[in-house]
């Protein structure tokens, strides 16, 4: 569920939509944690998502250019491998980081140019 909101102000009209609540896209079972990935998009969203530690949000794990690439980052963020514990995903406006899932994972095997 999505509230649509409208403000008027001296820049003219702006309208955002806000998600009501988060919503849980994936959890790990308790025994192994019980970590969780959820998504603060509004609905009919289509731009670039941040994936964020539940904890601390001012910690991007990384920016993906679609809503279903987030998905599968945080899916995997989430779990003991990912190691990041439970994560949101949020809409932003920050340049994208990762192109996919694969990119990220790999991220830190890619030679640097020097």
């Amino acid at each position: 569920m999505s509230l649509h909101l409208q403000f008027i102000g001296a820049g003219g009209a702006h309208s955002a939509y806000v998600r009501s609540e988060p919503t849980v896209i994936g959890a790990n079972p308790l025994p192994i944690g019980g970590d969780v990935a959820t998504e603060a998009v509004p609905d009919g969203y289509t731009g670039a998502c941040a994936v964020v530690p539940a904890s601390d949000s001012d910690n991007v794990i990384a920016v993906l250019p679609s809503l279903n690439e987030a998905r599968r980052v945080a899916r995997y963020a989430k779990t003991p491998d990912g190691g990041y514990g439970s994560v949101v995903i949020e809409a932003t406006r920050q340049p994208v980081t990762h192109e996919t899932l694969e990119d990220w994972l790999l991220a830190p095997f890619r030679r640097h140019p020097k």
